[in-house]
C-alpha cells in the first residue's frame, strides 16, 4: 500500500510539470505596432495687378522717342507699371508676354508698329537701344509669332507682341507655410515698368485711335526644372481679345488646358 501512494505522488508532480511546459510555449514575446504618415503638395499660383498706363488718355507722335531732335520740346510721359506676385508656396519662375494693337471705334485695325516699349529712359526720352526684346510681330489672319525678318510678304500687322526670353525670367520665393525661398532671391513679387514710345512720325490717321495693351503673365514652379521646361508645357490654347495664344496651363487644369478632376475612390463592400 505505501508504494501505491507514492507512485501516485510521483504521476502527479509529472502532470503539473507538463502544464508548466505547454504553457510556457504559447507565451512567447511579441509587440505589434503602425504608424503613418503624409505630406503636403506644394502649390504653385501668380496674380497679375492691373496694368496702368501714365498718361493714357494724351498720347502723341514722338512721346518718349529717343529719335527726337535734341532741342523738341518735352513730349508726355507714358509709363506702363503692372506687378506679378506668388500666391502659391513653391518658389516659381515667372514669364510675361505683351501685346500692343491698335483700332478705331468700329474695331478697324491699324498698323501698330508706331509704337514700341523700351526699359530705360534718359530724361525726357526712352534710352536708345533699350527696346525690349525679343519682338515678335501678329498678321492678319495667322496666329504665328514672326519676327521682323519672317514677316510674309503682303501680310498685315496686327500686333506687336514683346515676349519674355526664359534666360529673363524672373525667379519669386514661395509665400506663406512651408514657403520653399532661393539662394539669392528675396522677392516674392515683381514689379514690371516699361515706357510706351509712340513713333514721332506717326500720321494724322492715328487721331482718336486706341492703343490697347494686353499683359499674359506666366509662372512654372522653380526647382527641378530649366529653361527648356517653358515649352514643354506651354500646351493650352487662349483667345485673348480676339487673338489666340498658347500658354501655361493654370493651376486647375491639365496639360491641354482642360479642368482637372480628384477622382473619389469608394471602399469595397
Amino acid at each position: 500500500m505505501k508504494s501505491s501512494k507514492k507512485f501516485g505522488i510521483a504521476v502527479l508532480a509529472v502532470t503539473s510539470a507538463i502544464a508548466i511546459l505547454v504553457i510556457s510555449a504559447f507565451a512567447l514575446f511579441s509587440d505589434n505596432e503602425e504608424k503613418g504618415t503624409s505630406g503636403t503638395i506644394g502649390t504653385v499660383g501668380i496674380s497679375l495687378s492691373d496694368p496702368t498706363l501714365s498718361n493714357d488718355d494724351n498720347i502723341n507722335p514722338g512721346d518718349y522717342d529717343p529719335n527726337n531732335p535734341d532741342d523738341a520740346n518735352p513730349g508726355t510721359d507714358h509709363d506702363l507699371a503692372f506687378t506679378i506676385s506668388n500666391t502659391g508656396n513653391k518658389s516659381v519662375d515667372v514669364r510675361n508676354m505683351i501685346v500692343i494693337s491698335v483700332a478705331d471705334e468700329a474695331g478697324h485695325i491699324y498698323d501698330p508698329t508706331v509704337f514700341s516699349l523700351y526699359t530705360e529712359k534718359d530724361g525726357e526720352y526712352a534710352k536708345a537701344g533699350t527696346e525690349l526684346a525679343p519682338k515678335f510681330f501678329m498678321v492678319y489672319g495667322d496666329d504665328t509669332l514672326y519676327t521682323a525678318a519672317q514677316i510674309p510678304a503682303g501680310s498685315e500687322i496686327v500686333a506687336v507682341v514683346y515676349y519674355t526670353d526664359p534666360d529673363d525670367a524672373v525667379c519669386l520665393n514661395g509665400v506663406g507655410e512651408a514657403a520653399e525661398e532661393e539662394d539669392g532671391i528675396t522677392e516674392t513679387s515683381h514689379d514690371y515698368l516699361y515706357y510706351l514710345v509712340m513713333d514721332r512720325d506717326a500720321d494724322n490717321n492715328y487721331q482718336g485711335l486706341t492703343c490697347k495693351i494686353d499683359v499674359i503673365a506666366e509662372a512654372k514652379q522653380h526647382r527641378n526644372t530649366d529653361n527648356d521646361d517653358w515649352e514643354k508645357i506651354a500646351t493650352k490654347s487662349i483667345t485673348f481679345n480676339g487673338k489666340n495664344y498658347v500658354v501655361v496651363p493654370d493651376k486647375t487644369e491639365d496639360a491641354s488646358g482642360v479642368a482637372t478632376t480628384i477622382p473619389t475612390i469608394t471602399e469595397a463592400p
